[in-house]
């Protein structure tokens, strides 16, 4: 599991750090906070 993790995060930071030189990093701060909030409205829906 820790080797998986490792080797996707060393596939994605130098991907995320390239697109946020080209577009600027309020959109991907945007996308991964909307992104994790999502699993909890998730939970809450299904609680409900």
């Amino acid at each position: 599991m820790f080797t998986g993790y490792i080797l996707a995060s060393s596939v994605t930071v130098p991907l995320y750090g390239r697109l946020s030189d080209m577009y600027g990093r309020k959109p991907f701060y945007i996308f991964g906070f909307l992104y994790l909030a999502k699993i909890p409205l998730a939970l809450a829906a299904h609680l409900l």
